[in-house]
């Protein structure tokens, strides 16, 4: 499923769409063979990253938040998929704070941010 479930850019928004509801039961089922975690934190990666786009705020939270600990788990708090978790779940929680203020994000800020990010980090 990690291979078939796209990241949340726009361009994939249908597919996402369409995947959503199949992957949402992996959401609270953590796999217990190592092998299968990488994959399940993809999944978790990349369903984070559509849920906020879509301003799914709470629901991104804790997929995004399970995402970056399973990833700190596996390779350590400096590696890249760990910093890319985290970066979401950062991302998620700030947009949050704004909704409470009653500030709406509309989801092309938090692609431009990801764009951003994306192009920065491979940049070097």
């Amino acid at each position: 499923m990690a291979r078939e479930f796209p990241s949340g850019s726009f361009e994939n928004w249908t597919r996402c769409q369409v995947l959503l509801p199949h992957v949402a039961p992996m959401f609270d089922k953590k796999p217990t063979e190592e092998e299968l975690l990488q994959d399940w934190a993809q999944v978790l990666y990349n369903a984070g990253w559509y849920l906020c786009m879509q301003g799914r705020y709470r629901e991104a939270e804790g997929v995004a938040r399970k995402a970056a600990e399973t990833r700190e788990d596996l390779a350590g708090q400096d590696a890249v998929g760990t910093l890319d978790s985290m970066s979401i779940l950062a991302l998620v929680l700030q947009y949050q704070a704004w909704s409470l203020l009653s500030i709406q994000v509309p989801a092309v800020f938090c692609f431009m941010w990801l764009l951003a990010y994306a192009t920065a980090s491979y940049s070097y």
